[in-house]
């Protein structure tokens, strides 16, 4: 014989599965969100590399030097497409 749940019972038993499924659901948005810092504090140091390096080639390519080379340099870079395109 089956024991059939009252209303009152039935209203208790969905609540406290809502309540069961909502700290699911917080406890992996908690997890996600820790992985996301993670990964976060890992690529911030890289960032912080790669904005150093490319200010020091902005740096390079406005120097005399490397505009004087170049220009130095036009001639053999003209050959050069030149030849390898035939």
């Amino acid at each position: 014989m089956q024991a059939r749940l009252t209303t009152k019972e039935l209203e208790l038993a969905t609540a406290l599965q809502i309540d069961h499924e909502k700290n699911i659901h917080i406890a992996n948005h908690t997890a996600h969100i820790a992985r996301l810092e993670q990964a976060l504090s890992e690529v911030e140091p890289r960032m912080r590399e790669l904005v150093a390096r490319s200010a020091q080639l902005d740096r390079v390519y406005s120097s005399t030097t490397w505009r004087v080379g170049r220009l130095v340099m036009l001639p053999v870079r003209l050959l050069r497409r030149i030849f390898r395109s035939t």
